[in-house]
């Protein structure tokens, strides 16, 4: 949300959060990842872009507004009451 890009390693859980080369880049490998950091090194324009992307993700996917869709997403879908009631205790009748 500080408007930084992100270079990290390409993994399902950056994956969430990263669109490789909008907003950061996800690398495979570790060459891969010198290179973009070099890239964002030598380019204010580059570092500039891709910060504003980081930016503008980060504040549309962490808003109150999206935090009130989801939340209240959740309690129109609920899950089965089963699921969370606590696990009966063994001899004890449910």
């Amino acid at each position: 949300a500080l408007g930084l890009p992100c270079v990290a390693f390409d993994i399902p859980q950056h994956r969430d959060l990263i669109d490789d080369r909008l907003n950061g880049y996800l690398c495979k490998h570790h060459d891969e990842m010198l290179l973009r950091v070099a890239a964002l090194v030598d380019s204010k324009e580059l570092r500039a872009t891709i910060g504003q992307n980081a930016r503008a993700r980060a504040c549309e996917r962490f808003s109150p507004e999206s935090f009130q869709r989801k939340l209240l997403a959740a309690y129109a879908h609920p899950t089965d009451e089963d699921a969370l009631a606590p696990p009966s205790k063994q001899g004890v009748p449910a």
